[in-house]
């Protein structure tokens, strides 16, 4: 059993919602999905998105980046971004990633 946001969660990222301790009740919090903007490469009057978040396969969790566009000239930067998210909301415990919880 584990903590996130100062809810005890199940092995399967579950609660017991309060007022109803059934397991029919049960609901999930998910991770928190962050938006990254930058200006467009091309107008310079527009913006880019690129949002990164966290899922759930059940045993543990993966990063999900989902984006129109997102232009860059040298790696580091896309790498700086993740590891942003991953400072922000991420923890590991035996090499597997769990949203962090404060």
């Amino acid at each position: 059993m584990k903590e996130l946001y100062g809810v005890k969660l199940d092995d399967q990222n579950r609660i017991l919602c309060q007022d109803y301790p059934t397991d029919d009740n049960l609901i999930t919090i998910d991770p928190p999905k962050f938006k990254y903007v930058q200006t467009d490469d091309q107008s310079h009057d527009d913006f880019q998105e690129l949002n990164v978040s966290m899922d759930s396969s059940g045993v543990g969790y993966y990063f999900v980046i989902e984006t129109k566009r997102w232009a860059f000239t040298d790696i580091d930067e896309l790498v700086k971004v993740l590891e942003d998210y991953q400072k922000r909301f991420v923890y590991r415990e035996n090499n597997v990633i769990f949203p962090k919880h404060d």
